[in-house]
C-alpha cells in the first residue's frame, strides 16, 4: 500500500457521533449538530461568529462576496497556493493580481506592502491599480502548510486602505501567532478546510470565522440559497447551496476530540524531519517561523532543483506518495493575462521542493525509512 501524504486519521469517535445524530434523524442540514460543531471551531479560533459550508472554496467564495468584492475588482492574491484560493476570485467575475512568495510559501508582505503604496492609489474609499483603473477590493493571504503568514503589518495598510482581508486559512487550524490570536483573526473573515487531507476532516466541508456578527449573517444567508421567506419561497439576491450537513459536523465532533493529539503528533513528525536531516548538506525541511505556533499540517524537503527527479524518482520505486508543490498559478492558462508583480523566490521552491508524508498514522520507523531513502540520493 502507497505511503500517503496525508490520510485521515480516525479515533473511533467518529463513528459514536454519526450514530448519535442517526438516531436524532438530524443528518441533513438543519438540527443541534452543526451549532454544536461551530462552537467546538470558535473555540479554538477564540473567534464568536462560525459559519460552516460545504467545503473551503465555498468559504473563500462566499467570504469574497461578503466583504463586497463585486465584478471587475481585483483582488491581490499570492501564486503559491492551491487552485481554488484563485478560482474562488473569477467566481465573482473579478480579477487576481499576483504576488510572491517569502521564504515560508507565504505571500511576500514586502512586496504586498510595496505594490499597494507604489502602484495603487486611494480614492473616494477606496484603492485603485494605477495601471489597469480597476477597484482592489480584497487580498487573500493564504497560511501555507499551516504556517502563519506574516500579515500583521500588511493588516494595517490594508484597514487604511480600505482593502479587506479574507484569510486562507484551509491548512492552518490549529496556528497561532505569538500574541494569541488565531489565524483567520487578524483579518475580515477567516476560512477553513476540513478536506479528508487536512489536520482534522468531516470527509468534505469548510467554515469561515469573523468577528462581525454582520458578516456572520450574511454568509449565513447567501450559504442557504439567500432565503429570505422560506415559507413562501422568497429570494431576494443569488444565493447558493453551499450548506453543511448534519453527518459532516457529527464526523467533525469525533475529530476534535483528539485535535490536541493531532497537533501534538504533528510537532514530533516536524521534529524527526528536522532531525533527520540536520546534518545533511543537500536536503533540509522548511522551518516554521518563529512569529507563530504552526500546526506543522504538512513538512517540506528542499534540495537543489537537480536533485528533484532522483528523489521522485526514489519515492515512487519505494511505493511512497510523490506530492509537487502545486504549479505557480500565475502559469496556470486560465490566468497568464493576469497581472503580476515583482515574482522571482516563487521559482526556487517550485523547483526544489516537494511534500513529505506527514499523516499523523506515520511511526518513528517508517519516518526513519523515508529520510534513509531521500538521504540515499546524496551518494
Amino acid at each position: 500500500m502507497k505511503t500517503p501524504i496525508s490520510e485521515p486519521f480516525l479515533n473511533g469517535k467518529e463513528f459514536y457521533e454519526i450514530k448519535k445524530i442517526i438516531k436524532l434523524n438530524q443528518i441533513s442540514s438543519y438540527g443541534a449538530i452543526i451549532p454544536k460543531f461551530e462552537k467546538k471551531i470558535s473555540k479554538i479560533t477564540k473567534i464568536k461568529n462560525a459559519v460552516s459550508c460545504s467545503s473551503g472554496t465555498a468559504a473563500l467564495h462566499v467570504a469574497l462576496k461578503v466583504v463586497g468584492v463585486k465584478s471587475q475588482d481585483e483582488v491581490i492574491v499570492p501564486t503559491i497556493t492551491f487552485i481554488a484560493t484563485i478560482n474562488s476570485v473569477h467566481y465573482l467575475n473579478a480579477k487576481p493580481v499576483f504576488m510572491d512568495c517569502d521564504d515560508y510559501f507565504n505571500i511576500d508582505p514586502l512586496k504586498t506592502i510595496e505594490f499597494i503604496e507604489k502602484k495603487t492609489h486611494f480614492k473616494n474609499g477606496f484603492s485603485y491599480n494605477k495601471k489597469t483603473k480597476k477597484r482592489i477590493s480584497a487580498i487573500i493571504p493564504v497560511h501555507v502548510w499551516g504556517n502563519a503568514s506574516n500579515i500583521l503589518g500588511l493588516a494595517k495598510l490594508c484597514k487604511k486602505r480600505n482593502i479587506k482581508i479574507v484569510e486562507d486559512c484551509t491548512e492552518a487550524l490549529g496556528t497561532f501567532y505569538k500574541n494569541k490570536n488565531s489565524v483567520g483573526s487578524i483579518g475580515d473573515i477567516g476560512c477553513f478546510s476540513f478536506n479528508g487531507n487536512k489536520i482534522i476532516t468531516t470527509g468534505n466541508g469548510g467554515l469561515l470565522i469573523t468577528k462581525k456578527k454582520s458578516y456572520a449573517n450574511y454568509a449565513k444567508y447567501l450559504i442557504s440559497q439567500a432565503t429570505d421567506n422560506g415559507e413562501n419561497f422568497l429570494h431576494n439576491q443569488i444565493g447558493y447551496n453551499y450548506r453543511f450537513s448534519g453527518l459532516n459536523a457529527a464526523f467533525g465532533l469525533g475529530q476534535l476530540q483528539k485535535f490536541d493529539f493531532y497537533l501534538k503528533k504533528k510537532q514530533q513528525i516536524h521534529n524527526m524531519y528536522l532531525n533527520n536531516f540536520k546534518d545533511s548538506k543537500i536536503f533540509s525541511i522548511l522551518k516554521s517561523p518563529d512569529y507563530s505556533v504552526n500546526n506543522h499540517w504538512l513538512n517540506i524537503l528542499l534540495f537543489k532543483p537537480r536533485y528533484k527527479k532522483k528523489v521522485i524518482k526514489k519515492f515512487k520505486e519505494k511505493n511512497l506518495q510523490v506530492k509537487n508543490v502545486w504549479k505557480p498559478n500565475h502559469l496556470q492558462k486560465p490566468f497568464l493575462n493576469c497581472e503580476k508583480y515583482k515574482l522571482s523566490n516563487f521559482s526556487k521552491f517550485y523547483s526544489g521542493s516537494i511534500c513529505l508524508p506527514s499523516s499523523v498514522s506515520l511511526s518513528s520507523k517508517k519516518i526513519k525509512n523515508i529520510c534513509k531513502i531521500i538521504l540515499s540520493c546524496e551518494e
